[in-house]
C-alpha cells in the first residue's frame, strides 16, 4: 500500500503561506485528516511564538494518535528554535520524523 496521501499543515493560527493553521483545533483536525485517509501530515511553526512548541506538537500527536487512523507525524519543531538548546528528546518523543534546521 505505501503512502497515498500528505498534507501540509501549521501548529500555528496561520500556516507559512497565509492559511488557517490547527492552533486551538487540533482535535478537530486530525480527526478530518483521519477521515479523509491521510497518511502523513508535515506540520509548520510558523504564526506561532516558539514558547508554545513544548505543548502544542505533543497536543498534535496526541490528537492523532486518538483519531482512529495511523498518520506520520513530520515536525518542524527544530527548524524554528535554538540549534543548541533543541530539545531532540521532546521532539522524538511526539514526532515520527522531523526537520533539523533550515
Amino acid at each position: 500500500k505505501g503512502l497515498l496521501v500528505g498534507i501540509y499543515g501549521d501548529v500555528g493560527t496561520l500556516t507559512c503561506g497565509g492559511y488557517p493553521g490547527t492552533y486551538g483545533n487540533e482535535e478537530i483536525d486530525s480527526k478530518t485528516f483521519a477521515e479523509w485517509g491521510i497518511d502523513m501530515l508535515k506540520m509548520d511553526g510558523c504564526n506561532l511564538d516558539t514558547k508554545f512548541f513544548p505543548t502544542v506538537y505533543p497536543k498534535l500527536s496526541k490528537a492523532l494518535l486518538n483519531s482512529g487512523h495511523p498518520i506520520l507525524y513530520s515536525c518542524s519543531w527544530p527548524a524554528y528554535v535554538d540549534h543548541k538548546a533543541t530539545p531532540f528528546k521532546a521532539i522524538a518523543q511526539h514526532c515520527n520524523i522531523w526537520r533539523n534546521y533550515d
